[in-house]
């Protein structure tokens, strides 16, 4: 490598000959492995013209980024707004730089200024993975991946609606004007199904037995979920549930729905207050992002939860049950994370040991229930003869 630099911290500068002719440049980083990586850049770029290949386009990162976003373009609109709004911080930073030329100092920039603005580490990492694959997008990554370095994010454990707040919740989804969104509530309640879990159920996923036009017994299958142990479980639905449901799915919009369609298709809310509605339904596509109607709801019922947080109220309900076991709440929640597991083992504990004081409760003091008491001059003469058991 024919790297140097002017002053002993400064900038490394390249210089070297191809054909008799001089190549000389600034690296613009004063880190050796990332000014290696930009070196050998322009040695290939000078080498692909050489040999007659195709010659690498001056591409800014920019005008990668706009094809990439077009290349999107079956996304759903929301998806699209969103990548967007990334990639417009992202050009902020180095929108005109040639991405043959963009490091992994300037990645660690990005990442410093956004931290210095407030933004959280999760919404940073998110920005750099548009990055990545927008540089991915003109094989510009590789040179990168083991350079890069991603933030650390929260351990986020999540945290259980209480009932109060569930019944606000609840209250503020039925008057707004989302139809769906009472409903995709309580079933997220009810089953501990995720976000995505819930946009891909399909009419063939549901197993239930209607009986005038109600739904009386079932439950759902998960065929597709964010980890293998969650694919293919089975959850029963509570009565709330299929209530919940069966109103959902005897709507006259959604009527003609075939077993391959999704339970929550995409579709236009209409109105508010009492007559809300439904249009321009598509049985065939599943639903967008709720986001700004449940963010619209917790403003209403003054309650900040995250959505997730209605998965964790369902394993936290089953693991308050000491006659619930660990099995059966993986096998109805699927993946269950070691930070959360743990979590939940608490509360098992409290559950089992609210479950023995209240045993104890029922038992009521005297000799009869306590030989412990007995045993230290609480019992008859009888009892303060008896012999201690000797154990070896």
């Amino acid at each position: 490598m024919s790297l140097y630099r002017r002053t002993e911290k400064g900038v490394w500068h390249y210089r070297f000959v191809i054909d008799g002719q001089e190549r000389r440049g600034s690296t613009r980083t004063r880190n050796r492995r990332v000014a290696e990586n930009v070196e050998k850049a322009v040695r290939d770029e000078i080498a692909s013209g050489r040999f007659g290949l195709a010659e690498r386009k001056r591409v800014t990162f920019r005008k990668a980024g706009e094809s990439w976003r077009a290349s999107k373009s079956s996304r759903a609109e929301r998806t699209r707004r969103d990548y967007g709004e990334l990639l417009g911080q992202l050009y902020k930073q180095f929108g005109s730089k040639l991405v043959t030329v963009i490091s992994a100092n300037d990645i660690s920039g990005l990442q410093r200024a956004r931290g210095k603005q407030g933004v959280g580490p999760r919404r940073i990492n998110y920005e750099v993975s548009i990055a990545r694959q927008v540089l991915k997008s003109v094989g510009e990554w590789d040179r990168l991946r083991n350079l890069v370095t991603w933030l650390p994010e929260p351990t986020d454990k999540g945290a259980a609606v209480d009932p109060h707040q569930e019944r606000l919740l609840l209250d503020a989804a039925s008057k707004s004007g989302s139809l769906v969104l009472y409903v995709l509530i309580i079933v997220s309640l009810d089953t501990g199904l995720r976000r995505a879990e819930l946009r891909r159920l399909r009419r063939q996923d549901l197993q239930v037995s209607w009986e005038d036009g109600v739904i009386t017994s079932g439950g759902l299958v998960v065929r597709k979920s964010k980890t293998k142990a969650g694919e293919g479980r089975y959850v029963p639905f509570t009565s709330r549930a299929m209530g919940a449901l069966s109103l959902w799915l005897s709507r006259p919009e959604l009527a003609g729905a075939r077993p391959e369609h999704f339970v929550f298709p995409r579709h236009k809310a209409i109105g508010a207050g009492r007559r809300p509605r439904i249009e321009c339904v598509q049985l065939d596509q599943p639903i967008g992002d709720w986001k700004t109607a449940w963010n619209r709801v917790r403003k209403v019922a003054d309650v900040q939860v995250r959505w997730h947080d209605l998965r964790h109220t369902f394993i936290t309900r089953l693991a308050e049950n000491p006659q619930v076991s660990e099995e059966t709440i993986r096998s109805l929640a699927g993946h269950v994370s070691k930070e959360m597991l743990s979590r939940y083992s608490h509360i098992r504990n409290r559950a089992k040991q609210d479950a023995i004081d209240a045993l104890d409760r029922a038992g009521g003091k005297g000799s009869a229930q306590n030989p412990a008491h007995d045993a230290v001059g609480g019992g008859n003469r009888e009892s303060q003869n008896l012999v201690t058991p000797r154990f070896h």
